[in-house]
């Protein structure tokens, strides 16, 4: 899956990464004017389009970094 930061977020600078996904899962009933911090270039994220849900100073993802030598 790859990702692009398109918000601003204290914990994230903007540009593209590599991360994994969960596959086995939903969400359901998202609350209109959700505010998402990645949109999708390669995988599903949380609406085929964008992942990363952010609401206070939680952010809430699909996506996740590996922790391998080929993504430290």
């Amino acid at each position: 899956m790859r990702i692009a930061v398109t918000t601003d977020h204290p914990w994230l600078a903007p540009g593209e990464l590599a991360v994994h996904e969960f596959h086995h899962s939903s969400l359901h009933n998202v609350a209109p004017g959700s505010k998402y911090v990645y949109q999708v270039k390669r995988g599903q994220g949380i609406n085929g389009q964008q992942d990363g849900i952010s609401y206070k100073n939680t952010l809430a993802s699909y996506a996740h970094r590996r922790n391998s030598e080929a993504n430290p």
